[in-house]
């Protein structure tokens, strides 16, 4: 259950680099930020980028409308003929609607190659981590330094980082697939199996091979590797055919990698780190918090559904129901009923009253989740804080349940908070020791 709630910070993190000394908890988190910060930027630029479209458009009719001659309407188009004088002006200003237009198809692109390299980035930035916590593992490598290339290392530190620079280095360079199978043998467990987004993900990688080396026109080996493991996303996509990036494309590109980057680093952490248990759930589950104050339900249910059934272990049982509480809230604001068996299948009766009353709760039961409220009084868990920005409350909040309950237990009516942002929308931050980590 919560230990402390979040705080709403007034200024924005700093954004930072990951170096070698990164813990792997931090590496996911500065891989899910560097993710966000993609997916947030896109629609408004691609806004102004149309409105710019627009607008250039606007004077370029308006530049014809008063300069055209002899107009007139030509196999659907506008006919027309400008003195010399006009048509160097006319010119520049097709150039830049043009510029507009090809702007408003590389933009989207080149977000989507940097998404990739995010993970490519993540990808060296775990392993690194990886190394550097478990140096055994460069055991199995066969790099090796002659007496002489040791010799001029200042230290057996500065050794050890070249060879794991290398080593990563050398991981890089192979294909994605590659990468994969490596870890797996490397690491000992099967990183694909139970992963429906695989094939998803191998297209999305050698898309963006396309569109880095040949502007995004279909390759051979694009249709080969695809095939091979299932994603071509559509059986009529030919060799020569030219890709985009289309809005939905993009969204469901950041959610692969977002999906697939969390399982891989918790699963090899969990894995690599058996005794940072608590430390990895206590991670988890603040992520997939973050996930249901963004209304990110679709990321969050397949994050959670990996917590509760994919993972095995957890540090502790009431870790374990946090992440149930957390998928059913997910399954519940996607509108899918089985929140309701997945909650059936737990004995919640000998449960903290906090849980029950989240049971309550999701099941609309806002007479019986009330009552709990003053059971659990004023000062329990939840506190004021907790039941102004839970997501597990949000409907319960528009309730007169709730609100005569809030007054009971803190002599105030309950009133929304504006803030800069929606308060739905709202950035936490938490403390690396008691993080948020529930509903």
């Amino acid at each position: 259950m919560p230990k402390k709630m979040a705080r709403i910070d007034s200024k924005p993190e700093k954004t930072k680099n990951a170096s070698k000394q990164d813990s792997i908890p931090e590496v996911i988190t500065l891989f899910t930020k560097q993710l966000r910060s993609f997916e947030k930027a896109l629609s408004p630029t691609m806004t102004t980028l149309r409105n710019s479209c627009v607008s250039h458009g606007k004077k370029m009719d308006a530049f014809v409308e008063s300069h055209g001659i002899n107009k007139k309407k030509q196999d659907g188009h506008m006919a027309f003929e400008l003195k010399e004088e006009d048509a160097k002006k006319f010119e520049k200003l097709a150039d830049e609607v043009t510029s507009y237009v090809m702007a408003t198809r590389n933009v989207p692109i080149a977000f989507l190659v940097a998404l990739v390299s995010q993970f490519d980035a993540y990808l060296s930035n775990l392993l690194r981590s990886l190394f550097y916590l478990k140096p055994e593992l460069l055991n199995a490598s066969q790099r090796q330094l002659t007496f002489s290339e040791l010799m001029a290392f200042p230290s057996l530190d500065a050794a050890r980082d070249h060879v794991i620079e290398k080593e990563v280095e050398s991981i890089l360079r192979s294909s994605h697939v590659e990468q994969f199978e490596w870890m797996e043998s490397r690491f000992g467990v099967p990183l694909r199996k139970d992963l429906p987004i695989w094939p998803q993900f191998v297209e999305l990688t050698e898309r963006r091979n396309l569109f880095v080396h040949c502007d995004g026109v279909v390759s051979s080996q694009y249709v080969a590797i695809c095939q091979k493991h299932d994603g071509l996303p559509d059986e009529r996509v030919c060799v020569g055919d030219a890709l985009n990036v289309e809005p939905k494309y993009f969204s469901s590109a950041y959610q692969c990698l977002f999906e697939l980057g969390v399982k891989l680093g918790h699963v090899l952490w969990r894995k690599m780190c058996p005794n940072e248990l608590e430390a990895a759930d206590e991670h988890l589950n603040s992520l997939c918090f973050d996930l249901l104050v963004e209304e990110k339900y679709g990321l969050a249910k397949v994050i959670l559904h990996f917590a509760t059934n994919t993972l095995k272990k957890h540090s502790s049982d009431i870790e374990r129901r946090v992440f149930v509480i957390n998928h059913a809230i997910a399954l519940k604001h996607l509108k899918e009923d089985s929140f309701k068996t997945l909650l059936a299948n737990e004995d919640w009766s000998a449960c903290r009253q906090e849980f029950q009353l989240a049971v309550a709760v999701l099941h609309d039961e806002y007479s019986k989740a009330a009552l709990l409220m003053g059971a659990i009084g004023s000062t329990g868990k939840p506190g004021e804080q907790e039941y102004r920005t839970w997501p597990l409350f949000r409907e319960f909040r528009c309730s007169q349940e709730f609100r005569k309950a809030y007054f009971e237990l803190f002599g105030k009516e309950f009133m929304v908070e504006e803030t800069a942002e929606s308060p739905k929308k709202s950035r936490t931050s938490r403390s690396t020791k008691e993080p948020q980590t529930i509903v």
